[in-house]
């Protein structure tokens, strides 16, 4: 994700006993683009499935 969004990242690979684990760790996430207008809606269908309680990241937006 850091590629991606055109960000930097400094790993200090010292500080890890298993460097392959953690370079090539996955976990399971998901990136949506939605419509301000339906913002509200997407959030409250993922709290009502008990997906999540809140949205944990915003891109473009004024949170």
């Amino acid at each position: 994700m850091a590629f991606a969004g055109h960000t930097g990242i400094d790993i200090d690979l010292d500080r890890t006993d298993n460097i392959i684990a953690n370079l090539f760790n996955e976990e399971l996430g998901a990136v949506i683009q939605i419509k301000k207008e339906h913002e509200q809606s997407v959030k409250q269908t993922f709290i009502n499935a008990g997906i999540m309680k809140k949205p944990s990241h915003y891109r473009n937006s004024k949170q």
